[in-house]
């Protein structure tokens, strides 16, 4: 899954082969989900939430297609250049990690 999202190229058809494996990769986590929570002494907690449901970065996996659409490889955005996280290196040396209240304003 990581690998069709970290891809340096989009397509229409790469687009939709993510976000299949993104669906099937959370199918497959919730039955897993499931199956561990029946196993314990073969009852099901029924008020127990969903794994995909407790963790926001499995949400999240599913605005992934959308997100390439949109803005095309998203590994623009991680490997640094000033798209995504490498802006980080200019902003990070000027912000000012303790600031008083006279400096808010």
């Amino acid at each position: 899954m990581l690998s069709y999202i970290m891809v340096d190229y989009t397509t229409k058809e790469h687009i939709e082969s993510c976000e299949r494996i993104i669906q099937s990769y959370l199918s497959d986590l919730n039955k897993i989900d499931i199956w561990m929570n029946t196993k314990n002494g073969g009852m099901k907690d029924d008020n127990r939430k969903p794994i995909w449901f407790k963790k926001y970065n499995f949400q999240s996996l599913i605005n992934v297609p959308a997100t390439m659409k949109k803005f095309g490889p998203l590994r623009n955005y991680w490997e640094g250049s000033m798209q995504g996280e490498g802006y980080l290196k200019v902003v990070k040396p000027k912000i000012n990690p303790n600031p008083s209240i006279g400096d808010c304003w």
